[in-house]
């Protein structure tokens, strides 16, 4: 099955949240539009069963290879010659520590650059399309052998974004509340101010006052709001008698409904979200 979209319907965020929701297997690739602040190639990820296995900015399955070679871990010729001589359906990686080329911290490294580092510059996309199919093969090539949650992506990826205007329409209303979606305390690694708001999800107070109970400012709150919704340990609900601030919040409604996904989108990702991998 395919399914396509626009960013700024549906944020990469949001969009690996599904796919690890789902457990789904396929290629998600993600395209800047021409005017984007980065208009080069189509990036590409790979998931199996949710998890993340590998990711590059070209589609000749020598992305692991160069990155290899920039780091002068092994020469060119060298990796020409063991692609040629890595098994069918065996990870590059492991192949490569099994013939005791590469450590597995070495190889950790290459997975960190060549997933984290790569799906976190995608955040910052101000707008562009995604296009998920699970009808490919994985690319072995491209492996180290590893694999992460793509939420395990998310959270580390939104806690270095600089810029959040590609997210600004994603980001929870300050007269909302936060719910927490666990019956005890979250397992995942969470920082100091994550864990602080967490604390705060009874769904009865609204993030402005959350914010002033912190002493925060208004981003830095409805920031972190969005990460713990990102990983799933949160969901925005409305907050009763959230006081004279609503006018703000309807007329926030008002301006983003124009950038809701269509009712065929919704219907698409509805159907993928129940197909089976």
């Amino acid at each position: 099955m395919v399914v396509s979209g626009k960013l700024s319907n549906f944020s990469l965020p949001e969009v690996l949240q599904l796919v690890e929701e789902g457990n789904k297997s396929g290629l998600l690739t993600v395209r800047a539009l021409p005017n984007a602040a980065d208009s080069s190639q189509d990036h590409f990820i790979w998931l199996k069963q949710g998890r993340i296995v590998a990711a590059a900015n070209r589609n000749d399955y020598h992305g692991l290879a160069h990155l290899i070679a920039r780091r002068q871990l092994l020469s060119k010729a060298q990796l020409l010659g063991l692609i040629q001589k890595c098994p069918a359906r065996t990870p590059f990686g492991v192949y490569l520590r099994s013939q005791e080329l590469l450590t597995k911290e070495q190889l950790q490294g290459l997975f960190s650059t060549q997933v984290i580092q790569e799906i976190c510059v995608l955040f910052e996309l101000p707008d562009g399309t995604f296009h998920f199919t699970n009808d490919v093969q994985m690319p072995y090539l491209e492996m180290v052998g590893a694999s992460v949650p793509a939420t395990e992506v998310t959270l580390p990826g939104l806690r270095s974004l600089r810029n959040w205007s590609a997210l600004k329409d994603k980001l929870p209303n300050l007269n909302s509340g936060l719910l927490s979606t666990t019956d005890g305390k979250p397992q995942a690694r969470l920082t100091r101010q994550e864990w602080s708001v967490w604390g705060f999800a009874n769904g009865k107070i609204p993030l402005s006052e959350i914010a002033q109970r912190l002493k925060l400012q208004a981003e830095p709150i409805r920031c972190t709001a969005f990460r713990l919704m990102l990983t799933g340990l949160v969901e925005e609900i409305p907050v009763a008698n959230s006081g004279p601030a609503k006018i703000k919040e309807d007329s926030r409604i008002g301006s983003a409904a124009s950038n809701l996904p269509s009712a065929d989108f919704l219907t698409q990702m509805i159907s993928f979200l129940k197909q089976q991998c």
